[in-house]
């Protein structure tokens, strides 16, 4: 079961590329035409995205002003308005990542404050009525599980202008939490390395279930400077950790600072990310050790001691 289940994932992927460092774009519904001056919302998201469970993705939505009447839905019932969320929706699932451009160009006038807020298309900084270049509400989609599957909708109040996503989760086969153990930090030189913000949550593992994180989409670039931070610029090789670990050879390319380019059969090496990253974690903590930096993180030396925990179901082999 679990390798027909795998199959077909794969085969979903595959389907979902066009080339090995392409995906297929899909159209967002939005009705108001380009070039207008009204409000209207744009996004750089897909309109259909097919995500895995136990990660994370997100819905950018912005709006060209300000204003508190930005509504997100999802299967037609309103989970949010502006930037706080109703009552009823769990915050466990879902984030809004929330941020104001101030036109500084147009000036600021009249004063504001929490009981007197500013009108749409201003914001109040330092208790003044700013205009508005852009307001972000986009809607992150957190420790993704089969209930967040559907169709999400981001409105401009009861107007006509919206944008529509259509969200697909599939099994993953990896054992929800598998990265909570997972200690290792390069979220610096990620950055500094510029990996896309799709792919910084393998940086570090530990907060993977909380920012957008889609491995199918990452790069070939992606990973050659994950790598790079992960193994000390190619100093250090993990793959004899992976053989240990029963990773595939054909995964090995995640185990060293040799990675050369994004193959359709690495998209299996998904279901081996826990013994990947275990592996990645156990020379980090060395490493720290040995720099006097941290010690064995969450109980116990040693990071092949937490391996038990994030196990996975295989495909059978023979």
């Amino acid at each position: 079961m679990m390798r027909w289940r795998l199959a077909v994932l794969f085969l979903t992927l595959l389907a979902s590329t066009t080339g090995d460092d392409t995906t297929t774009k899909a159209s967002v519904s939005t009705t108001t035409k380009k070039g207008t001056d009204g409000p209207h919302l744009t996004t750089d998201d897909e309109g259909f995205l097919t995500v895995i469970q136990g990660f994370a993705t997100q819905l950018q939505c912005v709006l060209n002003t300000c204003s508190k009447d930005v509504i997100w839905y999802k299967d037609g019932s309103q989970i949010s308005k502006g930037s706080q969320f109703l009552n009823t929706t769990s915050e466990k699932a879902y984030k809004i990542q929330h941020s104001i451009e101030v036109d500084y160009e147009k000036g600021c006038s009249g004063e504001c404050d929490d009981s007197k807020p500013c009108g749409d298309g201003f914001s109040c900084v330092d208790n003044q009525c700013c205009s508005c270049r852009r307001e972000e509400f986009t809607l992150v989609l957190r420790n993704l599980t089969f209930d967040e599957s559907g169709r999400y909708r981001c409105q401009l109040g009861n107007k006509s202008e919206l944008l529509e996503f259509q969200v697909e989760v599939l099994e993953s086969g990896l054992k929800g939490g598998f990265h909570e153990n997972i200690s290792y930090d390069h979220s610096e030189c990620c950055q500094e390395k510029g990996i896309s913000p799709l792919c910084r949550g393998m940086c570090k593992p530990s907060e993977m279930d909380q920012h957008h994180f889609d491995p199918t989409s990452c790069k070939t670039d992606d990973y050659k400077h994950f790598l790079s931070c992960a193994t000390e610029d190619g100093t250090r090789s993990h793959v004899h950790c992976c053989k240990t670990q029963l990773v595939p050879s054909f995964c090995y390319d995640f185990c060293s600072g040799d990675f050369q380019m994004l193959r359709r059969s690495h998209r299996l090496c998904l279901y081996y990310l826990p013994e990947i990253f275990s592996c990645l974690d156990r020379a980090y903590r060395m490493l720290s050790n040995e720099k006097g930096g941290v010690s064995s993180a969450r109980g116990g030396a040693g990071g092949a001691a937490h391996l038990s925990a994030f196990m996975i179901d295989k495909p059978v082999r023979g």
